[in-house]
């Protein structure tokens, strides 16, 4: 009978959850996490939030501060129109522009997403819990063009010049079949599944509590991947990838209400063949990824991403009101890609993917809580908790290769 409600549990679980993810490894959404403070008799704990984010600045691969379109580099017209000379022949720059190296333009954008965020988890036992957690979001982002200060000099540009180089971008973009500059998706998030192993132990090493453990756990590619026509559009996960990851966490009670840990995570996320957009330009100095002249079969053996978030809870500081702080590191190694074209005539340059998709993020989370019960000795039942929080990217370490997207969320968390 013991065994038969674990059991029941454990679907209702699956049924109730199959919609989660709280996702470390996504270089333009903030996607993990504060910890949950579990306590020693078993409980399970249900999470909700209403989120915002917005982000216009990022870091490219040199720690340089630019505009969020350009952390994989600067969009080189003149690149671009030999990639798609070479590829259908055609070359929509003037004749005297087209021996030129470099016709930078700049890309200015803003990438904005609203929704909610749902986790459950159940301690089934002493010393096992499950849990899953997803966001469902709305995501709107786009790319404005602007032609660059030095171009324009460069060029000797006036007014009608200036509206003939718009017209060579848009077609050059327009016959690459990139013919949308902004982009809206709703969806969810790709799907956190876990199991934790843990030991919870009272009064011991000076602490009220001592709570660490152990989470395996799966990322389901359920999540919006990039629309490889659109340059402004964003995945809300890991792109198609299934991925695993080992998570370890340490939760010291130094007090009553006075709570610090740390969680530390290593993600792996399996190859998949998928459709890429590729450069074809140059090996010295091809297209960007996201501007590729060639769409085609290709393979993408993502790389490992490590994720670190010490944090700090000091609750009831006054009248059931206290503060969160924490912060979180994440660095993503390079991904590895492959040409499996059955056709290869057009060679691809893939040699500088890897470099490109390397990248590190920092942030700083400050966050406001209420207990309804100021101690736990006056639950009576389910204990809901409310919070706002305000996850704040930093630089303390140097960011690369990613996007400074700010997240405000609203939530409640609640122990039955």
């Amino acid at each position: 009978m013991h065994s038969t409600g674990i059991l029941l549990r454990l679907i209702l679980i699956s049924v109730v959850l199959d919609l989660s993810a709280g996702v470390i490894d996504n270089r333009y959404l903030p996607q993990f996490d504060p910890m949950y403070l579990r306590k020693a008799e078993p409980v399970g704990s249900f999470d909700f939030n209403l989120l915002a984010m917005s982000g216009e600045r990022g870091h490219d691969q040199n720690g340089k501060k630019v505009n969020y379109p350009e952390i994989f580099g600067q969009y080189n017209l003149s690149q671009i129109a030999l990639g798609l000379q070479k590829t259908q022949g055609i070359n929509f720059l003037r004749p005297e522009w087209q021996p030129l190296n470099d016709i930078i333009w700049d890309m200015e954008g803003k990438l904005q997403a609203q929704g909610v965020h749902l986790g459950v988890e159940r301690q089934i036992a002493d010393w096992l819990a499950v849990g899953m957690q997803f966001d469902v979001l709305h995501v709107s982002s786009r790319i404005d063009f602007l032609i660059n200060s030095d171009t324009r000099f460069m060029l000797k540009l006036d007014p009608g010049s200036s509206l003939e180089l718009y017209r060579a971008l848009s077609d050059t973009n327009r016959a690459l079949g990139l013919a949308a500059d902004q982009c809206s998706q709703s969806g969810i998030s790709d799907i956190d599944l876990y199991v934790r192993f843990s030991i919870i132990r009272e009064y011991i090493l000076k602490c009220r509590q001592v709570d660490a453990g152990v989470k395996l756990g799966t990322y389901l590619p359920s999540g919006v991947c990039r629309d490889l026509n659109n340059p402004a559009s964003v995945p809300f996960g890991g792109n198609g990838h299934t991925g695993l990851y080992l998570e370890f966490d340490l939760n010291l009670e130094l007090k009553e209400d006075w709570f610090l840990g740390v969680w530390a995570q290593v993600v792996h996320r399996f190859p998949l063949t998928q459709a890429l957009r590729m450069p074809a330009a140059s090996s010295d100095k091809p297209e960007i990824i996201t501007f590729g002249a060639i769409t085609g079969r290709g393979w993408v053996d993502a790389g490992t991403t490590f994720g670190i978030q010490p944090f700090l809870v000091l609750r009831d500081l006054s009248d059931g009101f206290g503060v969160r702080l924490a912060y979180t590191y994440r660095h993503h190694s390079g991904d590895w890609w492959g040409d499996l074209r059955s056709d290869k005539t057009m060679p691809v340059f893939l040699n500088g993917v890897r470099a490109l998709t390397e990248w590190q993020s920092e942030y700083v989370t400050i966050g406001l809580i209420y207990n309804l019960w100021e101690t736990d000795d006056e639950r009576r039942g389910p204990v809901p908790m409310f919070y706002l929080n305000w996850d704040q990217p930093v630089g303390l370490f140097g960011d690369s290769g990613s996007v400074a997207t700010h997240r405000a969320t609203m939530g409640i968390e609640v122990d039955f």
